[in-house]
């Protein structure tokens, strides 16, 4: 693996949801990527315990909505145990509609202030989780498991609903009722409580 680079799923497989959340807390943590194997390994086996029954289908078939919060959910046990922070996530948009990508974009930028990420769903043919860690005037920066590095605004489309039909110039459909977004938040520190004296 190179330097600066996210770790990245394999050919066959429909892992992008679980390497979205690897790469994210890989990059909360530290806001670099540490590149450790076995830590990345650590964090994938919470992940998959956290969603059991989706596997083994989950190697060809991907993971769904439901999925990815129960995987949140679990990726916020590991951070807090063990680096001492928390992952705090919402879906902002999942009753929110757009008229436009631009508008869509716009909004999730001022999500995205502070150094937070997002996870975004790609509709078909894509049918891919991807990690988004900038949002730009000309369209978003990813950090994705099939490297994907920028999808630009001219090629993006919004779908709303499940029937809707893209049109023939969008490359990117995004589902936008499928967005996570994910930040930050340390642990608060318990204070030390020093025992009253006894009176004498």
């Amino acid at each position: 693996m190179m330097a600066n680079e996210p770790f990245r799923q394999g050919h066959l497989d429909g892992l992008c949801g679980l390497y979205a959340i690897v790469n994210a807390l890989d990059l909360l943590r530290d806001g670099g990527f540490s590149h450790s194997e076995d830590e990345a390994r650590r964090v994938m086996r919470a992940l998959v315990e956290a969603v059991p029954e989706r596997f083994p289908r989950a190697i060809w078939d991907g993971t769904k909505v439901r999925h990815i919060r129960r995987m949140l959910a679990a990726a916020d046990r590991f951070a807090s145990k063990r680096y001492k922070f928390r992952i705090e996530w919402s879906e902002p948009f999942l009753r929110r509609d757009f008229d436009a990508p631009a508008d869509y974009l716009t909004a999730l930028r001022d999500e995205l202030a502070g150094g937070h990420l997002a996870i975004i769903g790609l509709a078909p043919p894509w049918d891919h989780w991807t990690l988004v860690q900038n949002v730009r005037d000309d369209g978003l920066d990813c950090v994705d498991s099939i490297e994907l590095k920028h999808l630009p605004l001219a090629s993006l489309h919004l779908r709303k609903r499940a029937k809707d039909k893209p049109p023939e110039y969008a490359e990117f459909v995004l589902d936008i009722h499928q967005t996570f977004v994910l930040k930050r938040a340390e642990v608060a520190k318990r204070r030390a409580v020093i025992p009253a004296k006894a009176e004498t």
